[in-house]
């Protein structure tokens, strides 16, 4: 009996050890290159931050972290990344796809499911573990206006589109932890 609820108490310290650091874990995932927005295009909810709609799907959103730090609605877990799993911290959801093309991605309790698992492949596309010929595909042409920052922050579709090298600039996906400032600013 000592024994079990030793391990109990060692079993809820290690968890809250893990929440404590899962929460310094958060960075953005974004295109690798920036295409029309100096700021770059990260993997992003629809709406404010915390008050966004996690029941629209995900879109290419102007990253937030020139503001000094990754925001709620951009926040994913870096450890889950590496286990194929794109978990937004904040709202402890999870990347999904309708895996197909044109598929939309939207977000869902974090689970084993495959539609639910995505890997980083080599050239850096992120692509479905059970359909790898998609790829998380930014909508080509110009970012569309959004609803706010200064200046005006750009929003793009994002979809599960064919891997096509001829795509890497809205395919070819990184992540980080801190805003990098791009030379000419």
């Amino acid at each position: 009996m000592i024994k079990v609820m030793i391990w109990i108490k060692t079993t809820i310290i290690i968890l809250m050890h893990a929440q404590a650091y899962a929460a310094d874990t958060s960075v953005e995932v974004l295109l690798k290159t920036p295409l029309d927005e100096k700021r770059g295009y990260c993997i992003d909810v629809v709406g404010s931050q915390a008050r966004a709609d996690v029941s629209r799907p995900l879109q290419a959103h102007s990253c937030y972290s020139y503001e000094g730090r990754v925001a709620v609605d951009q926040g994913f877990d870096v450890v889950q990344l590496q286990a194929d799993a794109f978990r937004l911290i904040h709202f402890d959801l999870c990347m999904s796809g309708e895996l197909r093309e044109g598929g939309l991605l939207t977000l869902a309790p974090c689970s084993d499911h495959p539609a639910k698992k995505f890997m980083w492949l080599p050239s850096g596309a992120i692509s479905p573990r059970n359909a790898p010929n998609l790829c998380v595909t930014a909508a080509d042409g110009s970012g569309m206006p959004g609803n706010g920052g200064s200046p005006v922050h750009l929003k793009r579709k994002l979809s599960l589109e064919k891997c096509d090298k001829s795509r890497a600039a809205y395919q070819t996906w990184r992540y980080r932890a801190t805003f990098e400032r791009v030379a000419s600013e």
